[in-house]
């Protein structure tokens, strides 16, 4: 669980144990996750974040670089915010490379506060779309239905693999299409692959 503002936290962590998944202790507060913003000192000695209150991509670039690992199969992230980012020194395109370099699914959860625009967020969108995962609005449904929707989502994940008519690894994007039949189902997969 990362909490972010204009630092990014690491809150709680789980690792696998004996008896399967466990929570991680960490100290109280969390420990930082990832490169920290760092602070401007202004007039009066005051420090001032070079992020601003919320720092959404850096916590999403962040999540991704440390705590996955491309090598590890059917990766999900949870996002739970508003969609405002007021200040990231990495931006969407950076967090949205580095989700689709880990071979993430990412699944937002949007609420509502102050700021929210009454649409989705357009970035959230993106990342969810793009990467095989799904956006939820909490202004129209409740967490609970949300959370169950995600849970039934995991549990009829398919992988798929395939084999690419190039081999040359040039480290550069490529478009991916999945389909089905029935044309009628729903397919939600990754919008392109990246050779190693």
């Amino acid at each position: 669980m990362v909490a972010v503002n204009d630092r990014v936290v690491l809150t709680a962590d789980v690792s696998a144990g004996t008896y399967g998944l466990r929570y991680r202790l960490l100290p109280p507060g969390g420990e930082e996750l990832g490169v920290q913003c760092g602070s401007l000192t202004g007039d009066h000695g005051r420090n001032h974040p070079l992020c601003g209150g919320t720092a959404l991509w850096n916590a999403v670039y962040a999540s991704a670089h440390v705590k996955f690992n491309s090598g590890t199969k059917n990766n999900v992230l949870l996002v739970l915010s508003d969609g405002n980012d007021t200040g990231s020194t990495h931006s969407f395109s950076d967090a949205l490379a580095e989700v689709q370099k880990q071979g993430i699914a990412v699944y937002a959860i949007q609420y509502a506060d102050s700021w929210s625009a009454r649409a989705p967020s357009a970035e959230l969108e993106r990342l969810t779309g793009e990467t095989g995962g799904q956006l939820f609005d909490l202004r129209k449904t409740d967490f609970a239905e949300v959370i169950s929707r995600i849970v039934n989502d995991l549990h009829a994940r398919y992988i798929l693999t395939f084999k690419p008519e190039s081999t040359e690894k040039s480290g550069k994007p490529h478009s991916v299409e999945v389909q089905v039949t029935p044309p009628a189902l729903v397919v939600r997969a990754r919008r392109q692959y990246s050779e190693p």
